[in-house]
């Protein structure tokens, strides 16, 4: 008798694999995500950029008497990510595949994606970053969405 909410729920490990390779060697790939009937397309990006620009976001948010503040938190969020996400990227001569061959479980639980269009009901306008948990994920493929225009 087991509902949805105690149902375990898995990441697909494909999908952890490109935001490994995000994380650890800065490698950015246009994806397509079905998450919960919604489409969120954009390109996957690792999430120290994630965090630098939610960093920046603030600080350019801060109003002059709080730029002290604004600035200080940006200055966090820099840190943050480069202890959550230091890059691991191979020297031209090196594979990148090691990065995947990690010998304890993985760490990514989000996916981060960039310049994200969301097409649930409706279209919505697109956004520059978006963060959504991997286990959340129910369908991916490569590649970003595309206006066609009727001819």
């Amino acid at each position: 008798m087991g509902t949805e909410s105690s149902r375990v729920r898995t990441s697909d490990v494909f999908l952890e694999d490109w935001v490994t390779l995000a994380n650890d060697c800065n490698l950015q790939i246009a994806v397509t995500l079905m998450v919960n009937g919604a489409l969120v397309s954009g390109t996957i990006t690792s999430g120290a950029e994630f965090l630098e620009h939610v960093g920046q976001s603030i600080s350019a948010a801060a109003e002059s008497d709080h730029k002290s503040l604004g600035e200080t938190i940006e200055k966090h969020y820099h840190e943050v990510a480069r202890k959550l996400y230091p890059q691991k990227a191979p020297s031209p001569d090196e594979d990148a595949l090691p990065a995947l061959e990690g010998t304890g479980p993985r760490k990514s639980y989000f996916v981060h994606l960039k310049d994200v269009t969301i097409l649930g009901s409706r279209p919505l306008p697109t956004v520059p970053y978006w963060r959504g948990r991997l286990d959340r994920v129910d369908g991916w493929f490569i590649g970003g969405l595309r206006e066609t225009s009727s001819k």
